[in-house]
């Protein structure tokens, strides 16, 4: 008997549809701190970003340059400002 491997469409599915809904109450609740709507012109660009597949290489010790480089540029924008 030949097996087939099982499909998780509609579970996928389902994650999509919850974190579509938390983001839109996240959004949402922005209204109540500052009475502002605008966060919502943000949503395209949200749903678009999850649609999008790059792939990127990753190293194992990328990380721990990244992250002080990235704090020393910080610094040097705060010490000229």
């Amino acid at each position: 008997m030949r097996r087939h491997k099982p499909t998780f469409v509609k579970a996928d599915a389902e994650v999509e549809s919850r974190s579509n809904s938390n983001s839109n109450s996240t959004l949402a609740s922005l209204y109540v701190i500052n009475r502002n709507l605008w966060a919502f012109a943000a949503l395209p660009l949200i749903f678009a970003a999850g649609q999008v597949k790059i792939k990127v290489p990753r190293g194992r010790l990328g990380f721990y340059a990244y992250y002080p480089a990235h704090q020393a540029v910080l610094w040097g924008l705060v010490r000229l400002a």
